[in-house]
């Protein structure tokens, strides 16, 4: 427990901190460097660790229940290539966590107004760094999905394609990310959305049938990872989703907005269409979370918008102080209650 308590303090001390500390390109890097080595050399850390411990077996020619031909081809080459070099599986799990936060912290540095509350959020909340700690190969995914989102805005497209095909080469459902991807950089009306509403309703309901015998279709097989999802959690996060559409007037024709916080905000619109949806067709709670992650990571960056937009200093302060008190109970929740079920807890390093 201790080492998460004294992740929790590095974090909490720059979100409390002056905000220009953390403007500092060397602290800045620092702090990703600190949240690296937390994440890539610990031992046994996570539900999916002997999991992947067995892939990295499989993949390198043992014995173990994993289909390698169901592994995505980055995975395989970076299996590949330490095994090449004579190392072991920790410099696998090292890689995955280094490209991942990189993505995280890369999107943090460009779209983030206030870089301590990001940060923040993102390591002390669970549906963030804690999961990138169990489904590995998606949040590799999800860090390439979001490199690629500065570049079309800078409208370097080639560059954008690259990162869009490591994301695909990261983990196969990324791929139905690409119906939603054109659709994050344009601003829609009230019509408009009930129109997508209705049409993704219609692909969603078609996708068992149109992916059948494909290497997505274990995704809708009731019995395939199935977990329960909490309604009063799944309620709270849709109601955070619209409360920043809402608030940032995203409906309101005179209230002009920058590309960048029109992306983020697309990606909230994004999320509740997955999340209603999926729920309609009554698909896998497995394959509503999948698609959904993709569509989460934004909330790290609009509470920095959010903050920034408050008015009067009292209101801030206290605002912010209720906040870091919220968030950070709920960091300790997670790990004192769910640090088993996760495997998060206890937490061990390995440097070899």
């Amino acid at each position: 427990m201790y080492p998460y308590v004294f992740l929790y303090l590095v974090v909490a001390f720059f979100f409390v901190v002056d905000r220009r500390f953390i403007e500092n390109p060397f602290v800045f890097w620092g702090v990703f460097m600190f949240v690296v080595l937390f994440s890539g050399l610990r031992l046994d850390v996570g539900v999916d660790y002997k999991n992947y411990t067995e892939i990295f077996s499989v993949l390198k020619g043992g014995v173990g229940e994993v289909d390698a031909e169901r592994v995505e081809p980055l995975t395989h080459f970076f299996v590949r290539i330490v095994d090449l070099l004579g190392f072991g599986d920790q410099y696998v799990f090292f890689i995955f966590s280094f490209i991942t936060l990189l993505g995280v912290f890369q999107f943090i540095r460009l779209f983030s107004l206030d870089r301590r509350v990001s940060i923040f959020v993102f390591v002390c909340v669970g549906i963030f760094f804690f999961a990138t700690l169990n489904g590995m190969r998606q949040w590799l995914a999800i860090s390439f999905f979001l490199m690629s989102l500065n570049p079309v805005l800078k409208r370097n497209y080639f560059t954008a394609l690259f990162f869009l095909g490591c994301m695909i080469a990261s983990h196969y459902t990324s791929v139905l990310l690409l119906f939603i991807y054109p659709f994050l950089f344009f601003r829609f009306s009230i019509f408009h959305v009930l129109l997508g509403f209705l049409l993704a309703y219609v692909m969603g309901y078609s996708m068992p049938y149109l992916l059948a015998g494909s290497v997505y279709s274990i995704y809708f097989n009731k019995e395939f990872l199935q977990q329960g999802i909490s309604m009063k959690l799944l309620f709270l996060y849709v109601a955070s989703m619209l409360f920043f559409l809402f608030y940032f007037g995203y409906f309101k024709k005179k209230v002009c907005m920058g590309r960048e916080i029109l992306v983020l905000l697309n990606m909230c619109l994004a999320s509740v269409v997955v999340i209603v949806v999926m729920s309609a067709i009554n698909a896998s709670p497995t394959l509503m979370m999948r698609l959904n992650t993709y569509f989460q990571i934004q909330l790290i960056i609009l509470f920095s918008y959010f903050f920034v937009s408050l008015r009067g200093r009292w209101i801030y302060y206290h605002i912010k102080m209720a906040f870091f008190i919220l968030i950070g109970t709920y960091y300790f929740y997670t790990l004192f209650f769910n640090g088993a079920r996760y495997s998060l807890t206890p937490y061990a390093l390995r440097f070899s």
